[in-house]
């Protein structure tokens, strides 16, 4: 994302991005960890973009998130929660608008 100011220009970068739906899905009930698309754990600060995917098309955004799911919880529903969530944090913090958000349940824990 870039917006041009009187002064200069702001740039975020996709990496932050990406944390910032990492952190929205752990904010969510029944999601036990965030993953790669080879169903592996991912440290937050280290690989958010291991996890998140983001795609930018005139200032707007299309994520991909791959998380892991408790058990006692409905995967639909996490799934949805997870959805609703990545869209208001990164629109809260960026100001840019999500048009897609797609989950996919990589793992549930037992």
């Amino acid at each position: 994302m870039n917006n041009k100011f009187n002064n200069g220009s702001v740039k975020i970068s996709n990496d932050i991005i990406s944390l910032i739906a990492a952190e929205a899905c752990m904010e969510v009930e029944g999601v036990k960890a965030i993953m790669t698309p080879q169903s592996e754990k991912v440290n937050i600060q280290k690989g958010a973009q291991k996890s998140v995917i983001i795609e930018i098309l005139d200032n707007a955004v299309n994520v991909r998130a791959h998380i892991e799911v408790d058990s006692e919880y409905n995967i639909k529903d996490v799934c949805y929660k997870v959805q609703k969530k990545i869209k208001e944090n990164i629109g809260m913090m960026t100001g840019l608008v999500v048009i897609n958000v797609d989950v996919v349940c990589e793992k549930i824990s037992i």
